[in-house]
Formats: structure tokens, sequence, C-alpha cells
């Protein structure tokens, strides 16, 4: 309760600052949304010019062309000016670029942004992502409520696209992205169709892309020394853990030989006890970096197709179609073998039998993953006086395969050792005939979802201080997995399905409204409350309901709070996935205070429940009359949940709680971690956001001046600033009832990457002027500890990033394009990604750093340079 009041103190610390700016007498027309008429004009209809939107006044209560619903204002704006200053070039461009002002706090993760267009609900992602930046209007960033008059749950933004009325253009890029560091070269050249005639559509997009692999040689990572000794020429070991391999030997060397390197001699002849001296308690280590991938290669195409247009009149019908493959190719190092090589035989020298491990020197582990995916989307949007209403239908289809061929069965090998045979030498070169390659593993994932959906929203009824605002959702849909493993040659099957039939209920009340003077002193206010319920096959009915409250106090402030308590079942890729094991899997064994290579495995996990999810959030925005393009925004949220869905790390308290996730050795080694996702007793987190956003247009947009092109207007400078504080204020996870308490922000940890950071920072600025612009994006993250996990803590320091982006749309260069025609339409773009090549740092208590958290494991690429060449024609 502390922390919340804190919290709104903090919130409402912006109020009297905002209560100056109030003024006596009547409300503006525009009062009860809470913010100026002129922080939201609509955009100009001429879309025959590339010159920016001239100022908009905006006189009565009419809302501008593709706005959302309801009296909730966007947070932030871009116009068709802004966009093009960001330098971007599509919709799923404008949304990464867009990320930092678009996340949520208030889902359980990977909740996708609503995506509106037009102020309409969409058939999906895909049937915007391909859309050029030229083609947009306007943009507006909106609060998770307006997702509530949509039909979707309130843990999701908004971005609600407007586009341009006309617009026809055919688009080619072609990108070249490499490392600095070298070793990876990716391409990505694509062609971008859009033809736009006010209420008809037609958008078709082909892309491809190639990426080299990254080796591991190609950085300095140097040999790995698992505590499992293999070798490519070999290392002997007793039988049993830290064991003596022979009291003779260690005679000779005079100590206790646990270990000893076999010498590269012993290919060609057998060996003596004193030829293993000079290897005495020093194991063989072979460089593997040539067998393993940082990066896999891969292959991506795809083609995505959307047409839209009016029938029955009034009604918007859009039809989309994506499909996309993609190829990867990782290797995960050499095969091993551990022989166990008898006393007796003619190549051992041993008074005992003893263990030989080394690497098969064969070709290496490769793992190939294809994937198929199809996208069909339907979308009917229309309206019937204040009423819009919607009916879309969806199927996706996904294959995934993945093969993995290298690994071999020593079985016949040791079968020749036990029998003393003279032609089998354990540290020669084998005979392909008896090194078994063992049957490829391979998995299976195919995926089926098709679903119906109906939404209508509207007011049935008209109070004092305005519109009753309500929204009414039904849906089904039906989902089906079916996986396979193979591992060995023992096949284990995996399905899962699930139907789902749902409804969900909105409502907004007003209660005060400063433009109809009713409650006039409380400026404008309204209420709302949601309900929905989910009758799923596989967890029966799940519940969530929700309310809140909208209040502009004066005019420049909007505060929101909400409470949602949610039921949530697990994906059925989290229940239903195959099983995938991945051999020589490095990972840090915080138990053992070391690095440890093992047999990972993932996949679903059948025994998920579901879980409840309780978020109270209480946020406020600022747009200061004074400086016009500024708005500030603060946001609370308390998140807890009960059951929660979680992944593994290999820590002490996890193996304590989750035993039957980890295996190892007599000795203590870890040998296999099962990584499947798990339910946890409870997770809750605080976190409170804050962030500054600046749009300024600088000049005019007069005809270019003598010499220039006819038609061709010039565009105003363009600044731009936002920038995120996130203050993560708890996170604490109980991992079954009974066990102590994780604060994963003092010392433990649910992840290899460490505890969670209490701080993190993101910034953007960037400058544009007649085409020719500059952007600058920065982000950093507090460094975090782990302790008390072995042999010492590990810290994880803080990190900054940044990166550089400079483009140039030659066509609005009037004296270039008057001199050279066929620079019009030609854009180039230089991104610098990590300028400074900053990568994270792990050290341990003496300032070491682990091999599995080097530099280059962490992040391999570093810093990126991309050049792309981009031609509207």
């Amino acid at each position: 309760m502390k922390r919340w009041l804190f919290a709104l103190s903090l919130l409402a610390g912006v109020a009297p600052q905002a209560l100056l700016a109030q003024q006596a007498g009547p409300a503006s027309a525009a009062g009860d949304r809470g913010v100026k008429p002129d922080v939201a004009p609509a955009p100009p209809e001429d879309d025959a010019g590339e010159g920016d939107d001239p100022e908009i006044v905006v006189t009565g209560h009419q809302a501008p062309r593709g706005a959302a619903v309801g009296d909730v204002q966007p947070d932030v704006q871009f116009s068709r000016g802004t966009i093009r200053a960001l330098g971007i070039n599509s919709m799923s461009e404008l949304l990464q670029e867009l990320a930092p002002q678009i996340r949520s706090a208030q889902g359980r993760g990977g909740e996708q942004t609503v995506i509106l267009l037009n102020g309409r609900r969409t058939s999906g992602f895909a049937e915007v992502r391909d859309i050029p930046a030229e083609a947009i209007s306007r943009a507006e960033i909106l609060p998770e409520e307006v997702a509530l008059k949509y039909g979707y749950p309130a843990d999701q933004r908004v971005v609600n696209i407007v586009l341009r009325k006309r617009f026809h253009a055919l688009i080619a890029e072609a990108g070249d992205r490499l490392s600095t560091d070298g070793g990876r070269n990716a391409v990505d050249p694509g062609l971008v169709y859009l033809d736009i005639r006010h209420d008809r559509r037609l958008n078709i997009a082909v892309q491809y892309q190639h990426a080299d692999a990254l080796l591991e040689s190609e950085r300095s990572l140097g040999a790995f020394a698992p505590r499992r000794p293999y070798d490519l020429v070999g290392n002997v070991t007793a039988t049993t853990p830290a064991g003596e391999i022979d009291p003779a030997l260690s005679a000779l060397a005079g100590q206790a030989v646990t270990i000893a390197g076999v010498p590269a001699i012993a290919a060609s002849r057998p060996l003596a006890l004193g030829d293993f001296v000079a290897g005495a308690d020093r194991a063989n280590v072979t460089d593997t970096t040539p067998y393993r991938t940082l990066l896999p290669s891969g292959e991506r195409g795809s083609i995505n197709a959307s047409y839209s247009r009016n029938v029955f009149g009034n009604v918007a019908a859009t039809l989309n179609g994506r499909l996309e493959a993609s190829d990867d190719v990782a290797l995960l190092g050499l095969p091993r073998t551990k022989l166990t090589l008898p006393a007796g035989s003619p190549f051992s020298p041993f008074a005992r039998d003893v263990a030989v491990y080394r690497y098969a020197d064969t070709a290496p582990l490769t793992r190939r993953t294809k994937d198929l995916d199809g996208h069909l989307g339907l979308m009917l949007n229309s309206h019937a006086g204040t009423w819009q209403w919607s009916l879309s239908g969806i199927w996706d289809h996904s294959k995934e395969r993945t093969r993995m061929v290298g690994r071999i069965d020593p079985a016949a090998i040791d079968a020749a050792l036990a029998a003393h045979d003279p032609t089998v030498n354990p540290f020669g070169t084998f005979d392909t005939a008896l090194l078994l390659a063992q049957m490829p593993d391979t998995t299976r994932l195919i995926d089926n979802t098709g679903g119906v959906d109906a939404m209508i929203n509207g007011s049935p009824l008209h109070l004092p201080a305005g519109k009753v605002l309500t929204s009414l959702r039904l849906g089904a849909t039906w989902s089906a997995l079916d996986g396979q493993s193979v591992r060995g040659g023992v096949t284990q099957a995996s399905a899962a399905s699930r139907s789902d039939t749902s409804g969900q209920l909105s409502i907004d009340v007003p209660i005060a409204s400063r433009r109809n003077n009713v409650l006039a002193a409380l400026g404008a206010l309204s209420l709302n409350a949601n309900v929905a319920v989910h009758r799923l096959s596989d967890f029966g009915t799940l519940k969530t309901f929700g309310y809140g409250l909208v209040w502009s106090p004066v005019q420049p402030l909007r505060i929101i709070a909400s409470m949602t308590d949610e039921d949530g079942a697990p994906s059925l890729v989290q229940i239903g996935a195959p099983v995938l094991t991945t051999p020589n899997a490095r990972l840090f064994d915080f138990a053992q205070g070391e690095p440890a290579e093992v047999s990972r495995i993932e996949g679903g996990n059948a025994a998920l429940v579901a879980d409840n999810r309780r978020v109270f959030k209480l946020g406020a925005t600022w747009k200061p009359g004074w400086a016009k393009g500024l708005s500030l925004t603060a946001t609370y949220v308390h998140a807890r949940t009960r059951n929660a869905v979680a992944a593994l790390a290999v820590t002490p308290a996890l193996e304590a709680a989750f035993p039957d996730r980890f295996v190892r050795d007599a000795a203590g080694t870890l040998t296999r971690f099962d990584a499947r996702p798990v339910n946890v007793a409870r997770d809750n987190r605080e976190e409170l956001r804050w962030g500054v956003n600046w749009l300024k247009a600088i000049g005019g947009t007069g005809p270019a001046g003598s010499g220039g092109v006819p038609g061709l207007r010039k565009n105003p400078d363009r600044l731009s600033f936002w920038l995120y504080h996130t203050w993560h204020l708890r996170h604490e996870v109980r991992l079954r009832d009974g066990l102590p308490v994780l604060d994963l922000q003092n010392g433990d940890t649910m992840a290899m990457t460490g505890g969670d950071p209490r701080h993190e920072i993101e910034a953007q600025a960037g400058v544009a002027r007649n085409g020719i612009g500059l952007r600058l994006s920065a982000n950093w993250r507090a460094a975090t500890t782990v302790r008390g996990m072995g042999a010492s803590d590990l810290s994880f320091g803080d990190l900054a990033t940044a990166n550089l982006r400079l483009f140039a749309n030659l066509g609005q260069q009037a004296g270039l394009v008057g001199a050279h025609p066929w620079l019009d339409g030609v854009k180039l773009t230089l991104a610098i990604d990590n300028l400074f090549n900053a990568r994270p740092r792990v050290t341990d208590a003496l300032g070491a750093t682990p091999y599995v958290y080097q530099l280059a494991l962490l992040d391999p690429l570093g810093r990126t340079i991309r050049f792309s060449l981009r031609k509207t024609f």
C-alpha cells in the first residue's frame, strides 16, 4: 500500500503545475477529451504534395478522419512529415522505432501491440506490416484502455495508423548488413507495391533474406575446457570420479594422477606407462570453435498480399494472405565418445580399467531447421449510425522441422576394446565401419489455428455528461498441435488441441463533463468496467474482470487508473511442443560456480496449469499548452501472478524446487538440464515508468526557390526527442509454497543472464531537413549481481548501447532532382547499430570472466553497419 501511495503522489505531482494552466470561464468545445483541440489536429487531405502537413484548426466536436473510437486522446501523435523525418521505410520499421513508447507492463510479456487502420480493426499484423511509410498520413499511440473498446484485453498498447486517401507506388529496396568484427554478412532485397484509391487498397510485398553463418573461430574465444575432458587426441581418467588412474603412474609422476593427456604418438604405436608422465594432471584441450556456430546461416523468403475494398455499400472488406519459408543451419560441435579401455589391452599400459574421452574426428554435429508459415485473414468493417461492427476470420498454419546429423554410436568400438582387438586403437583413427552413425535426431511441429470473431461498439444511450460507450465481442478459435521427436531411434509423440469460446463486454460511463457543464468542477471524468469469459476445452472456464477511470481535472492533464483480475492459460506451444535435445550446450552452472557442457532439453510441458494475474495501473499524461509537441507521461504498475509460467536457470534454488530437471554424474557435474517451462507459485512485480516526448517542426512549407522542380515543396526542419526511464521497484518470485522468496533485484536470478536491473533508460533523438536526416538512439541497463551461487558471485555490468542512422531522401532535394530527374524517389540509408561496439561484461569475485560469458558469446555481432538503397517508382 505504501508503494501505491508513493506512486500516486509522484504521478499527481504534475497536477499542481497543470492547474496553473487552467483558465476561468466555460470550457472549450473539446474540453471533455482532456486535451486542447490543437494537440491532435486532423491531417490534410491533400495527398499530392511531399511537403509537411499545414496546421489545421479543429472546430466543433467531430473527430478527425480515421480516429479511434471514444474520447481518450492519443498519448503521442505523429504527422506525415514527422514520420518521414524518422527515416523509416515501412510499418514494421515504424513499430520498431516506437518500441520504447508502445511497450506495456500490464501483460505477461510478448503481447503484440494492437494495430488499428483508419480507426478500425485489422485482420492481423500481416495486413499492415509492409505498408510503406510514405503512405501513412498520421500515427497515434493510445493507452491500453482503448484496446478494450475494440474487444482486446487491456494489456496491449494501441497504435492507430491513418493512411492517405490516395497513394500509388512500386518500391524496390536492397540492403546489406555486416559486422565490423567480420564473419557475418546479411543481404535483404525486396519489392513492395501499394495502390490506395479511397476505399480500395492493394498491397503486395516480396522479400528475401540471406545471412552467412558466424563460427566461434571467427571470434577470439579460445578452447572450452569442461570438467569432462573430451579431446581429439584423448584424455585418460579413472573409471570412478576423481579416482587415481594407476598407482604406478602416480609414482612415476611424483604425485597422484587423476587425469592424463594422451600423447600424440599414441595413434601410431602402443604406449608405455612412462609415455603418460608428460601429460600427467594436464588434460589435452581441443579447440572446437571451428565446428560451432555462434549464429546459424539462414535463408528466408516471404510473400504478403492484402486487398481491401468496399462491398455491399459501406462494408470495408479486407483479405490478407502471407506465406513465409526459412532454412537455418547450425553447427553444434564435434560428436563425443567415452570409451572403456580394459586392463590387459595391447594399447593399455595400465594395471586397471581406465576411461578414454575423445572427440570423434568426423563431421561436426549439424542441425538444420526449416519453417513454413502461412496466414489467411478476412476482415469486414462497417458502421450503422453511431455503431461500428467488425467480423473477422483467420487461419494460421506453421510447420517446423529440425534434423540433427552427426551423432555416433561407440558401442562397436567398446566391444572391440573389451575383446582386446589388436586392430582397434582407442587413440587412433577409427574405421568408419566401427563409428556407427546413429539415425538423425528429428523434431516436427505442426500448428494450426482457425477462428472467427465479431465485435460491435457504439453508444446505447446519452447521459447529461455525454455518451455511454459499450463494446461487445464474441469469438471462437480452434487450435491444434501435432509434434514428434526422434532421438536415438526412439520416437516420442506429442499432441495438444484447444477450442476457445469467448466473450467480452466493456462499458464507459461519463460522470462529469466541462463541455456539457455537468459537475464541471471535476473536469472530465468517466468510469469503465469490463468482463470477459473464455471457455477452454482443456482448462475449463477462465474469467477476467476489470474496472477503472479516466479523469482530466484540467485540460492538459489526463489520469488513468485501472484494476484487472485475469485468468490465463499457457499457450499450446508451452504445453505440447515436441522435445528438442541440444547436445554440447554450454551454460553456467551457478550451483558449481563454473561453466558446463550439457544436453539441454526444450519443448512443452503438459503439466502446466492456468495462472491468475492481478494488475493495478495508475498513469498520467500531461501536455502543457505552452510547449506544443511536448508530452510527459508516468505509469505505475503493480502485478501479482499466481502459478506464473517461468523458464529455468541452473541455480541451487531452482534445482531444489525442481530436482527432476537436473541430472548430475557422481562427481556432481551437470550432464543434463531440462529447460521446459514450469509453474511457479507466485510472481510479484512493481515498476514506475516515466517519459518525455517532444516533436517540433520549424519553418514552413512554401514552394521551392527558383531553379526548383515544379510541384516540390520544402519540408520544415524536424526535431524529435523522447526518453523513457523504467524504475523496477520490485520483482520477487516464490517458486513453491514453503520455499523462500527469491529477490531477483538483490542477488537471486531465474535467468542465465543475471538478475533484473533496477533501472533502464531508452532514448531517441533526431533531426531532419529537406529529406536529409540523422537519428540517434541509446539504451542503458543498470548492473546486477548474482550472489552466493557456488564458488563466487557473478557481477553483470551495466550496459549502454547507441545506434545511429543517417538517411537522405534525394527526391526532396529540388536542385539535385532538377539536374538528375532519375534521383526522384531514391533514398539512401546508413545504419550503425551498437555504435561503440559495447557488450555485456560479466566477472566473478576475482575479476575473471567465465568462458560462457565471453563478450562474443553474449553478443556475437557487436557493431553492425547496414547500407540500403531504396527507389520509389
